[in-house]
């Protein structure tokens, strides 16, 4: 067999993100709408936590979403409608820091201008797995600070700057191609370890002050 002519797939890319409202509701089967999920007799309510459209409860049951019996059967989604919204636990404490971080009045982030500029450089260049940009991007606001005190436009320059910088780095770039190699653990730990970072130094005190 002519191994040139086996055909074949390579995995481009892996990315994880969390359903949302609707795409829960499509895939659910079932709404959860009763608050007893047994009857008096021990048997699974219609529209409980036990329906048999979620999957069979015994090993002789059928399953009426697919009809296959429990063995064979991978258990279907349901959903609850809430009246409020409530907030996602998985990200409960990164909510926290950023409400905290942030100006009941005007919903900004307490954060120094140059501070958001310079995350925000270094978010884009990541998005390109341009991980050496990160320390000469911070390098050059600094010194933009540094020497632009006292002027009262430090956010503009320091933005300008940054603008600059990365427009002539990303110039010439193939840059789907780029994106598409980007997902790399080095990346990701970078780009996690300067979130976490500018969470620290500018909004986990900023509301103290």
């Amino acid at each position: 067999m002519d191994v040139d002519k086996i055909p074949y797939h390579s995995v481009q890319s892996v990315a994880f993100s969390i359903y949302g409202t609707e795409e829960l509701k499509k895939l659910s089967v079932l709404e959860i709408t009763n608050l007893k999920t047994l009857d008096a007799l021990g048997h699974p309510t219609p529209g409980g936590l036990y329906d048999g459209a979620l999957g069979p409860c015994d090993r002789d049951e059928l399953c009426t979403t697919c009809g296959l019996v429990q063995v064979y059967c991978p258990g279907h989604i349901g959903h609850i409608s809430l009246p409020l919204p409530v907030f996602n636990p998985v990200f409960f404490r990164s909510m926290y820091q950023l409400i905290r971080g942030s100006c009941f009045s005007c919903h900004s982030l307490l954060s120094p201008p140059f501070a958001i500029q310079l995350i925000l450089a270094q978010l884009k260049v990541l998005d390109y797995g341009l991980v050496g940009m990160v320390q000469e991007l911070e390098e050059v606001a600094l010194e933009t600070v540094a020497q632009s005190a006292g002027s009262g436009a430090i956010e503009t320059l320091v933005k300008n700057k940054m603008t600059e910088i990365v427009n002539r780095k990303l110039e010439g770039l193939n840059l789907e191609s780029a994106k598409l190699s980007a997902q790399v653990k080095n990346v990701v730990e970078c780009r996690q370890r300067i979130i976490k970072t500018f969470i620290r130094d500018y909004l986990m005190g900023a509301g103290e002050n």
